[in-house]
């Protein structure tokens, strides 16, 4: 169990989600009866020593998601809005800026378009973060990987220590909020948190993720959801 109520929450939640195909923002589309979104939020609500919430969309968005929270019956004091970025990373540089943040011990970010990830794996990253400085959970690969040059297949890469990485990812706020300002000032951008940590010899522990914790990537994955669902009835 986590020593200590100081935990912060970061929903990134700017992207356009041009690959998605399709008009609505992925993060709205509905599982469930609730918005992809919403999942994450209240799973967040329900941990224990969660401080604030801080989502990070465009203005445009805010009294829309506002209104999906509220309308969710997921309303709560702990929950705030920031300007999101053209990148995930901006969104969580603004985030990690605001005033809730700074009193916080331990950050999580989380994808937004990722509903399903379980109170259980939020605590494994959290109290490993603790512990640690920097968690992440990970899947072994379990498909053969090609390097592919010119669409021919120039090698096939070892996969025994190769890991696919999830969120949410937790670390230490002064060691993440360090990472994203030196990464700012160097002009440095990574696909993910841990990366720049990484860059900065932050060592990651690493604790099983879920295979259901998937991320909305294409249209297939809201079939895949609510496939997931289904069976968790």
């Amino acid at each position: 169990m986590l020593s200590h109520s100081h935990i912060g929450i970061i929903i990134p939640s700017g992207g356009s989600g041009t690959r998605f195909g399709s008009t609505m923002l992925k993060q709205y589309l509905e599982v469930g009866g609730l918005p992809v979104i919403l999942h994450s939020v209240r799973t967040a609500l329900s941990l224990q020593g969660v401080e604030t919430i801080v989502i990070a969309a465009q203005q445009s968005q805010h009294d829309v998601l506002s209104a999906m929270i509220h309308d969710g019956g997921l309303a709560d004091p702990r929950i705030h809005f920031v300007q999101g970025g053209a990148e995930r990373q901006e969104s969580v540089y603004n985030a990690l800026q605001h005033a809730s943040i700074h009193a916080t011990r331990i950050v999580a970010i989380h994808d937004a378009v990722r509903p399903f990830a379980s109170a259980a794996l939020w605590g494994s990253v959290l109290e490993s973060a603790e512990r640690y400085g920097a968690a992440i959970p990970v899947l072994p690969v379990s498909d053969t990987i090609k390097d592919v040059l010119d669409d021919v297949v120039v090698n096939t890469v070892d996969r025994t220590s190769l890991r696919r990485a999830q969120t949410p990812q937790a670390f230490t706020t002064d060691i993440v909020r360090h990472a994203y300002s030196t990464a700012r000032a160097n002009g440095v951008v990574a696909t993910d948190c841990a990366s720049l940590c990484e860059q900065m010899g932050v060592r990651v522990h690493c604790v099983p993720g879920e295979d259901h914790n998937i991320k909305f990537t294409t249209t297939f994955d809201a079939t895949l959801a609510e496939a997931i669902l289904m069976r968790n009835q």
